[in-house]
């Protein structure tokens, strides 16, 4: 017999897998202990961090959470019964085979395995023998130090091996996820997390930098018809992204940080959700620049209803990998929307340039240019009169003002301090700029809510004109790619007046 239990011994030494090791320590138990009846290995599973038996590597059978041999366990203890479990312990129901009592000087043997300075339980042997011995009690305590080593040597294998199959599942999902389409792109993304993390509902929203806004484009399965936007100050998740951590609420009913009146999206009410930053490392910078914040909402009630700490660990791997190709989409449509606008200025100046000979034809060409250029709702062009000192506008976008032609003096409201200045203004909200000539809009009739007014200045610099766009049509304000849009067309404006005889 000590000839076998070395060998039993060995072979747990030798295991690799958490199915080899179950089965070298049942086999070490029926060489140490007398008269085994029976026995049962459990083993820390990593995925979940339960005990379980392993029937194969990949089909753990959990250890239930109540009885006497989970009070044992516990307590971290091991214990020697002398009488059957009860025929109503769950245990029995992981392992029929365990007898419905004992036999004269028999005992029920549990053994958790665990460190000596630690609290974790990486094994629990249960086993039915006659009533041990001094022998006895010195094989199991050597059987388990041995099952300590290998047990931890399993599990790192376990790890590894979880790690590889996982690296290459997102491989192939990776494949899959490829596309030069934005929208597209977020959509199999969130199908993805869904799947991963068992969830009913997620959305990725793109961090847009010149507006500090953050954008929706999708919502769980459907491409919004019209993207819209949230503030990144006021949200949640915008919290996620300036702050670059994770955010878990397990109720959102009860959490403070959950404000229904910003954060509620598409109408969804969640319950439980993970905000998470999505991010891709710069060349040159240690810290990592964040494009978007990914959200899953709600996991299933079949998989416990609540998200877990693993959850956030899956949910951050499948976004490292995903982070860089999302990088690239955005790039790319930057790029393509960048050479839609070179091609749109090239035609603007072709439109401007074909305008010359009639400075009323001219001018509408400079509001119509000017407005498909930002997206703006309208656009008034004022012309410097030096003589008076005033700004002129003689051609009008939308409703005609009573006086006509309508004159603005330099220096009074915003085209007048444009005019004065040379530079480029940008009002997110009008009416609280103490510059705004609210005339105008008494005058017209028009509500301004928005402006972007820059000048148009001649071949040697001076200001002869002054453009102003208002409303910014698709979005809350004018963005700072609007005013380098303007300041270029501002130049082509200023050849074209030149040409025209007007300056």
């Amino acid at each position: 017999m000590e000839t076998q239990f070395e060998e039993a011994i060995l072979l747990v030494g030798a295991a690799t897998s958490p199915l080899e090791l179950r089965l070298a320590v049942t086999s070490a138990l029926h060489t140490a202990l007398p008269d085994l009846v029976c026995s049962l290995v459990l083993l820390l599973d990593v995925e979940t961090q339960q005990l379980a038996y392993f029937e194969t590597n990949d089909s753990p059978l959990y250890m239930p959470t109540s009885g006497v041999v989970w009070d044992s366990v516990r307590r971290r203890s091991a214990d020697t019964l002398a009488e059957a479990i009860p025929s109503s312990d769950p245990i029995r129901t992981l392992y029929p085979a365990l007898p419905p009592s004992l036999g004269d000087g028999q005992v029920v043997v549990v053994l958790p395995v665990l460190p000596v300075k630690g609290h974790q339980i990486v094994a629990v042997m249960l086993a039915v023998c006659s009533k041990l011995q001094p022998p006895h009690e010195g094989k199991l305590q050597w059987l388990k130090k041995n099952v300590l080593v290998a047990s931890q040597r399993v599990m790192k294998n376990a790890v590894a091996e979880k790690e590889r199959r996982r690296a290459e599942g997102m491989l192939r999902v990776c494949g899959d996820l490829i596309d030069l389409d934005s929208s597209i792109l977020l959509l199999k993304i969130h199908k993805h997390l869904k799947s991963i993390l068992d969830a009913k509902a997620s959305m990725v929203l793109i961090v847009d930098e010149v507006t500090n806004e953050l954008i929706c484009q999708t919502f769980d399965d459907v491409a919004l018809d019209t993207p819209f936007t949230l503030p990144m100050a006021e949200t949640l998740y915008g919290r996620c992204v300036e702050s670059g951590q994770n955010i878990l609420i397990d109720n959102v009913a009860e959490d403070m940080r959950y404000n229904p009146a910003v954060d509620t999206v598409n109408n969804y009410e969640p319950s439980s959700m993970i905000c998470m930053p999505v991010q891709v490392q710069r060349e040159g910078h240690s810290a990592p620049k964040t494009i978007a914040v990914a959200v899953v909402f709600d996991k299933t009630v079949e998989k416990g209803g609540k998200f877990t700490s693993r959850d956030v660990e899956n949910m951050g791997f499948v976004l490292r990998f995903s982070s860089t190709l999302l990088a690239n989409t955005l790039a790319y449509q930057r790029e393509m929307l960048l050479r839609k606008h070179n091609v749109a200025l090239l035609e603007m100046a072709r439109n401007l340039f074909s305008s010359v000979s009639d400075q009323d034809k001219l001018l509408r060409a400079v509001m119509n240019e000017a407005k498909k250029l930002t997206n703006a709702e309208r656009c008034s062009v004022f012309l410097l009169d030096l003589q008076g000192h005033e700004l002129v506008a003689s051609v009008f976008d939308g409703a005609v003002p009573a006086q006509s032609p309508f004159r603005i003096a330099v220096g009074q409201g915003i085209a007048g301090f444009v005019a004065k200045t040379g530079e480029i203004v940008n009002i997110k909200n009008a009416y609280k700029h103490p510059k705004f000539f609210k005339e105008i809009d008494m005058s017209t009739g028009f509500h301004t809510r928005n402006i972007l007014c820059f000048p148009i200045k001649n071949n040697t610099g001076d200001v002869v004109g002054v453009a102003e766009l208002c409303n910014k049509v698709g979005g809350n304000f004018f963005t700072k790619y609007d005013q380098e849009l303007a300041a270029t067309f501002s130049v082509y404006c200023g050849i074209s007046l030149y040409h025209a005889g007007t300056l």
